[in-house]
């Protein structure tokens, strides 16, 4: 694709931040017999709300009789295509289009049974 005077990333330098990325604490991942969830939750929202501070992004919303500067979170369950599976997430209040997919965090993946 052009090759180093194309700008872009080689196949090694994604696998190498592939690597460092997934060995990072808010990306750790337990599999259970009976779905998988992240590790650390507290992790994942945590790191959410900094790269929200570093863009710029993160959104005073003041809640009556609450502290200033509270990172706010919903939670949801969100049910996939499959009718035999669904995911709780999270999603940051604090920021723009809050509800939108990719403004969520996943935190547990699980199977529906009758």
């Amino acid at each position: 694709m052009g090759g180093a005077s194309s700008g872009l990333a080689s196949a090694s330098e994604m696998r190498a931040d592939s690597r460092e990325a997934s060995a990072k604490n808010l990306n750790l991942v337990r599999a259970t017999a009976v779905g998988a969830t992240l590790v650390s939750v507290r992790a994942a929202v945590e790191a959410l709300a900094a790269d929200r501070i570093a863009w710029n992004q993160f959104i005073e919303r003041p809640v009556a009789g609450r502290p200033d500067g509270e990172i706010l979170l919903a939670f949801g369950l969100a049910k996939g295509a499959r009718q035999s599976s669904s995911k709780a997430v999270l999603a940051c209040i604090n920021q723009p289009q809050p509800g939108i997919w990719d403004n969520t965090i996943l935190f547990w993946c699980f199977s529906l049974r009758k």
